[in-house]
């Protein structure tokens, strides 16, 4: 009955009826109305009620209501520009932020087969006499000298094939199941290397300075967080090496790491401080975004070299739940969402390349 006068949900302030038990025959009703906050619009009255006309607006400055003068309305104004000093910010993801891909597990397989035969087919033609006193005369070749070390000349040393032919067939054969086995994980980093890198954007909605913002979401459904592969060689290194090619071989008598001393890979580890992000996965995805501060209407952007991949090619879109507290803040926030997920994108033709990229450099 009184919604018409004071507005509908929003429209209107926020009130409930509560009924009070006097005794056996009669109940008291009273209406209980939430105090204004900071930010709450101005409520006028939406239906003339006897003297009042409609749009009239009531303020309470001391203990009785009472149609707001030029003072109250000003206070009125200030408030609902105002905002509240609670803890709120807001969270997003661009909206490329999920992908898929997909492949076809037997194109790539004919890939393979094209591939065996450039390995098998110099079993053919079997070593002729020629051939093979070339290869000893190579063998016979006198060793280096400390001398060649020194101009910078390191000859190689000649070896003959100890492998016997159907050793050499149960190799390839060996190899080609094993890429088999890899093709799943070749698509991660082909389909890492072509989606956008993930990135957080993250606005101080609220009216106070904060610190130490820290941030945990959690996107449902069958999603991973991939790394981004560090270069093009990368999808290659994680793919088994074919077999060496069948015949005479060659070996450098020096070790290679003597000349190229190891220098551990400096992925993975993180700076102290500043803004970052930290994925978990576990059949859904846990993010903890770290935010060193955030001035009020202030966005930071937080990105990885990380994407995030939909395993699940039926799924259109997922929940993605925010929580975060903030240094000094006795308030958490929290809020959720509904994130879209690209179409999925055929990786076939790139990840046929690199398996004829890994087949030609043997």
């Amino acid at each position: 009955a009184l919604e018409p006068y004071l507005g509908r949900g929003a429209e209107g302030p926020r009130w409930e009826v509560r009924r009070h038990r006097v005794d056996n025959r009669h109940d008291v009703l009273s209406i209980v109305v939430d105090a204004p906050q900071f930010g709450d619009p101005i409520y006028p009255l939406r239906r003339a009620f006897d003297k009042a006309g409609i749009g009239t607006i009531y303020a309470r400055p001391s203990t009785e209501t009472e149609p707001a003068n030029d003072l109250a309305i000003d206070m009125l104004s200030r408030r609902s520009a105002s905002r509240t000093s609670e803890f709120s910010i807001a969270v997003a993801l661009t909206e490329d932020a999920i992908g898929r891909a997909t492949y076809d597990f037997h194109e790539l397989e004919c890939s393979l087969d094209e591939a065996v035969p450039q390995y098998l087919d110099p079993l053919e033609p079997a070593p002729t006499a020629a051939s093979a006193h070339a290869a000893a005369a190579k063998l016979s070749q006198p060793a280096f000298k400390a001398s060649d070390l020194v101009l910078g000349y390191i000859p190689s040393v000649q070896h003959e094939e100890t492998r016997s032919a159907d050793e050499f067939r149960a190799e390839v054969q060996a190899w080609r199941e094993e890429c088999r086995g890899q093709f799943s994980v070749l698509m991660e980093d082909v389909a890492a290397l072509n989606h956008p890198q993930v990135t957080f954007t993250i606005t101080n909605t609220c009216g106070r300075f904060l610190e130490d913002v820290e941030i945990n979401v959690h996107i449902d459904g069958d999603v991973w967080a991939w790394d981004v592969p560090l270069n093009n060689e990368e999808p290659m290194s994680n793919l088994p090496r074919p077999p060496r090619e069948w015949g005479p071989w060659q070996e450098s008598p020096i070790d290679f790491p003597i000349f190229h001393p190891y220098v551990p890979a400096l992925s993975g580890l993180t700076a102290p401080g500043g803004n970052r992000a930290t994925f978990t996965n576990g059949g859904s995805v846990d993010v903890r975004l770290h935010c060193e501060e955030l001035r009020p209407d202030a966005t930071v952007d937080i990105t990885e070299d990380v994407v995030l991949m939909c395993t699940d090619l039926a799924l259109d879109q997922t929940r993605v739940t925010v929580s975060a507290t903030a240094r000094g803040v006795h308030a958490s926030f929290t809020d959720d969402f509904t994130q879209a997920i690209s179409a999925a994108v055929d990786v076939t033709a790139d990840m046929a390349s690199f398996l004829n990229q890994v087949v030609d450099r043997g």
